[in-house]
């Protein structure tokens, strides 16, 4: 395909543009930019060939692993929407997950395939793929790609990413992030997004974390925009994260606490012994995080530390940069542009500022309704349209957002 036809940004221009550099290390494998989208080619003719198309929903149920990438670009040039769902969780949840969304498509690499049979047999589904193990009589996803012809195939943008959020009470819902009216005022909210911790050429992002929540894919896709390297760690350990830091020299990195936790918690001669200079950000959030922990991973790792908070239901909500964690201690950070917070009582009053209650909040990436689900009532939106997102907090006088809480206390 030549870079003219495709869209800018997309791995179709990256393929033109720079075939032979590498877009993706996962351990020993390295993956160009010309071979990512000849696979994805491959794959998406092979998946054609059994009948998905636009609109169809591929499930994946993996680890942190380059084949995921392969699969998203596969759905984007198809026009499916991509559904990734927690590995950890047992045929019965995932069946329910298979079930409600009515996906069509389902790629696992569950170490035996056969014990997870439960959870898609009987259900229909056009295509069931094992990613590396045949055992259970499964087409591969290696086999689908030897056999699906390299039909140049031109993506549209990201595939529609459907994320299972248990944020409130019973069975998992799905959210379907790309299902938003893309205005300008949603341009501008990305463009926000996407400044506060932008990627400059040949950075290289690692990602350890699942690509079941927003968070996992979301780290692909600035790489993939920015046309850099993204390097998986599939099994988070603290020194080996360090280590690939070096190794690497890894720019981006977007974490949880607990990571930080572990390795605040290593020897300080093990500490001392990798070189972590190349990071311009790390991320985290998903949980609160104590000011003692800021304080030590901005000892050990420079002012490099950014906060995000965010709401599967919602997108993101607000970043606190480096510089406005020592202005603003304990705070989760400042709205994104077209982000507007209320904090209320109990009896829906919205609170004056400083004082702390449950926190709305209206984006432009709000959702509606859950996926195949009705509309949402009062008690989670507002009829201004701000969603209550489960969490207890405050804003100060400069409109910044401190958490306090949880109310919807996630099982």
């Amino acid at each position: 395909g030549s870079a003219e036809s495709a869209l800018p940004n997309s791995l179709e221009h990256w393929a033109a543009v720079r075939p032979a550099e590498v877009a993706i290390v996962d351990g020993p494998h390295s993956v160009t930019w010309g071979a990512w989208n000849d696979v994805s080619d491959r794959l998406a003719d092979a998946l054609k060939r059994r009948g998905v198309g636009s609109g169809d929903i591929i499930a994946v149920r993996t680890q942190i692993r380059h084949e995921w990438l392969f699969v998203s670009e596969a759905a984007a040039k198809l026009g499916c929407a991509l559904l990734p769902f927690n590995w950890r969780l047992t045929p019965a949840e995932s069946r329910h997950i298979l079930l409600d969304s009515a996906a069509s498509v389902l790629i696992f690499d569950d170490e035996d395939p056969a014990a997870f049979a439960p959870a898609y047999e009987g259900l229909g589904l056009k295509a069931v793929i094992s990613v590396d193990n045949a055992d259970a009589g499964l087409p591969t996803l290696a086999a689908l790609i030897d056999e699906g012809a390299p039909t140049p195939r031109m993506s549209a943008g990201r595939p529609n990413l459907i994320i299972y959020t248990s944020g409130t009470t019973g069975k998992p819902k799905g959210v379907a992030m790309g299902d938003v009216p893309q205005t300008q005022e949603w341009a501008e909210y990305r463009q926000s997004v996407r400044e506060a911790d932008p990627q400059q050429a040949g950075a290289r992002s690692l990602l350890a974390l699942p690509m079941h929540h927003g968070a996992g894919p979301s780290v692909c896709t600035a790489a993939l925009t920015a046309g850099n390297t993204v390097v998986l760690m599939r099994r988070f350990s603290p020194e080996a994260a360090l280590a690939l830091i070096e190794s690497q020299r890894i720019n981006h990195w977007v974490t949880v606490p607990t990571m930080l936790n572990r390795i605040a918690a290593l020897p300080k001669e093990v500490l001392d012994r990798y070189d972590v200079s190349s990071l311009r950000s790390l991320r985290t959030g998903a949980a609160p995080v104590p000011d003692s922990l800021k304080d030590w991973v901005r000892s050990y790792f420079g002012e490099v530390l950014h906060e995000a908070y965010g709401a599967t239901e919602v997108g993101m909500i607000a970043h606190l940069s480096p510089q406005d964690m020592r202005r603003k201690p304990g705070s989760s950070g400042k709205p994104y542009r077209h982000v507007r917070i209320r904090i209320k009582d109990e009896a829906g009053k919205v609170m004056p500022v400083g004082e702390a209650g449950a926190i709305w909040v209206k984006s432009p990436t709000v959702i509606q309704r859950y996926l195949n689900a009705p509309l949402l009532g009062r008690d989670t939106i507002d009829e201004d349209g701000y969603f209550q997102v489960g969490d207890v907090g405050r804003l100060d006088a400069d409109g910044y957002v401190y958490l306090t809480d949880r109310i919807k206390d996630m099982i």
